[in-house]
């Protein structure tokens, strides 16, 4: 027969459903579940109706709760040429000396900086036991909902940071590198409102920077860019665990391999293929549509399924440094582009 199938826990709203059939000589199906954690006030609602009159009579009252301060949103949404970048930056470092550094991780061929900033309890120093996370944006130029979104992440955090409990524990416990651009060359050429052409997308000397780095399956590029030498040395600088690369063109969450060793477009599973699918998948069911996709199940994807992409840098991060990169797909408001 047929059967739904959903997981239920106190404190937690069912994500996931599956319509599973069942036949007599049927296998075994592996299915993953996701949970979403409701507001303690409602958690607490429905334990306080499990428990007797009885029971609640002969409980000392509850201490105080204490009221946290309200968690600031970013309100000022536009976007920021490089300079602006700069400041936003350079503003947020100074504002917030605790728990940020700026740095550079190198420069465009134009000579723009590609700036990186550090979010964590201690700055500039690597803790051991401590992941080291990063996020990295506007790739192609012209894909820009990533620059911008991680621009308002910095401010999100830092504004938040005591504030907020689960976000100061995240902080405390996370270093987290912030790269807003990697193609400001690219950024500067493109024209807001156009959602057609690919003008921007590619460096100052018309290279795909998600083309340039060494594969897995067809070696290194001839020469690589200035660009992706900087991303390279930088990744080789720091223990990254986990990554993600975000970019416009559809709404997904696209995991390893990009590229296949034939170059056909097939499923190209890494050996730790359950583990991207699962670091995929959490980020997707986090997204209010991006697990509702009607073109990728639950809004994930093997990126070589898709189409391959020979030196891509999500493969480049784990074949070469160990770091696990998904790219995020931000956006359906531009051609394919990843």
């Amino acid at each position: 027969g047929t059967y739904t199938v959903s997981a239920h826990a106190r404190g937690y709203e069912a994500q996931t459903r599956y319509d599973i059939k069942v036949l007599p000589d049927s296998s075994a199906t592996d299915l993953n579940f996701y949970l979403r954690r409701i507001s303690q006030d409602t958690s607490a609602a429905e334990g306080n109706e499990a428990r007797s009159h009885d029971e609640e009579s002969s409980r000392a009252p509850p201490p105080p709760t204490r009221t946290s301060p309200a968690i600031i949103e970013p309100t000022l949404f536009q976007h920021h040429d490089q300079n602006e970048l700069s400041d936003f930056l350079s503003d947020y470092s100074q504002r917030f000396p605790d728990i940020t550094r700026l740095y550079s991780i190198g420069k465009s061929v134009e000579g723009r900086d590609l700036w990186a900033i550090e979010i964590s309890d201690l700055p500039g120093k690597h803790e051991a036991g401590e992941p080291e996370f990063k996020y990295v944006g506007n790739m192609h130029g012209n894909e820009v909902v990533g620059r911008e979104l991680l621009l308002l992440f910095v401010q999100y955090l830092c504004e938040n940071y005591e504030r907020d409990e689960e976000l100061t524990k995240l902080i405390d416990s996370t270093r987290i590198h912030i790269v807003p651009t990697i193609n400001p060359d690219g950024y500067s050429r493109a024209h807001e409102g156009d959602a057609q052409s690919v003008r921007g997308r590619y460096n100052a000397r018309g290279v795909d920077l998600n083309r340039n780095f060494p594969s897995l399956f067809h070696g290194p590029p001839k020469k690589p860019e200035k660009e992706t030498r900087a991303v390279m040395e930088w990744i080789k600088s720091y223990p990254f665990v986990l990554s993600a690369n975000l970019h416009g063109g559809s709404l997904v969450a696209n995991y390893p391999y990009d590229d296949s060793k034939s170059g056909a477009v097939q499923y190209s599973a890494s050996p730790d293929d359950d583990l991207f699918r699962q670091v995929a998948s959490a980020y997707s069911f986090a997204h209010t549509r991006m697990h509702k996709s009607s073109q990728f199940v639950h809004g994930i994807t093997n990126g070589a399924a898709w189409y391959t992409v020979a030196g891509g840098m999500q493969d480049y991060n784990y074949v070469y440094t160990n770091c696990f990169e998904i790219t995020i797909e931000l956006s359906d408001e531009i051609g394919r582009a990843v």
